[in-house]
């Protein structure tokens, strides 16, 4: 590998922003990051189905996890199931997720390291995808672009457990 495509969409935090209208450090830096990834390949990991699992480097196979749409005992679907990692001014967006069905729920099940707390927030899917657009958009985080439907903290030492009663999805 010799080089990754990466161009700097928006930087967060404005010192670094400013910073980059500059010198073009972001590009640099981040592509030097995506091709140190890409360089330790990847792993595929097939289970007896013909599912593949995909990671970075080498993964062990104990560390596997559901996948999106690995049903549970619960019958509750897996929609992501990974770590991630936000910083202050930051947000996290995971979905659509398609609600078809009236009187269902959405569940979210997370632990916290390193922070004082986090807000969890569910969002109508229009309202979510201009939030998202605004905040790939503009350089500084902003006002959301509608009130989330519902809302809770996750806080660190504790392991934090919401539900979303959703309205059913509309088609028009």
């Amino acid at each position: 590998m010799q080089s990754s495509d990466f161009k700097t969409r928006v930087i967060e935090q404005s010192m670094a922003s400013f910073l980059n209208q500059l010198t073009p450090m972001g590009d640099n830096f981040g592509r030097q990051l995506v091709g140190s990834k890409l360089a330790e390949g990847f792993t595929v990991i097939r289970d007896k189905d013909g599912n593949a699992e995909f990671g970075l480097g080498i993964t062990d196979l104990a560390s596997t996890r559901p996948s999106p749409s690995t049903s549970t005992a619960r019958s509750r679907i897996t929609y992501e199931n990974t770590r991630v990692e936000v910083h202050q001014n930051q947000r996290d967006f995971v979905g659509p997720i398609v609600v078809e069905d009236s009187g269902r729920a959405l569940f979210v099940t997370g632990n916290l390291d390193g922070a004082p707390a986090v807000d969890v927030l569910f969002m109508r899917k229009d309202e979510a995808e201009t939030s998202l657009g605004y905040y790939l958009t503009y350089a500084q985080i902003g006002p959301l672009a509608g009130t989330p439907i519902s809302a809770t903290s996750c806080r660190p030492a504790r392991r934090t457990r919401a539900r979303c009663l959703c309205p059913r999805a509309r088609t028009t």
